[in-house]
């Protein structure tokens, strides 16, 4: 099944952060974010600005993050060599294989 991204998020900093002063130099950091969870994927894309008295400068940075199932996270941590020691909830306790979060403890060989 294929989910379309959808929009999580949409925001600007609020305007005393946004512009911290009336006069250049001034900056500000607006940005939205979009998460498509059939890729388990998310995308945020960040617009800095900044205004001085001789110039104005924008800059788009786009960060991705993916994240894996457990049995993906297993199989790339067994191909890199490294043992699964474990598996857990956030709480500490073990995760079962349909838990969305999980830390793996994991040990190199030797």
């Amino acid at each position: 099944m294929s989910a379309a991204p959808t929009d999580r998020s949409s925001w600007t900093a609020p305007p005393s952060t946004c512009w911290p002063t009336t006069r250049p130099p001034r900056w500000r950091c607006t940005g939205s974010t979009t998460t498509n969870d059939a890729t388990r994927s998310q995308t945020t894309l960040l617009r800095y600005e900044l205004q001085s008295t001789t110039e104005d400068l924008t800059e788009d940075r786009t960060w991705r993050l993916h994240w894996y199932s457990q049995a993906a996270f297993r199989s790339m941590a067994e191909a890199a060599g490294l043992a699964v020691a474990g598996v857990f909830s956030p709480e500490g306790r073990r995760a079962t294989p349909d838990d969305d979060a999980f830390v793996f403890l994991l040990n190199a060989p030797g």
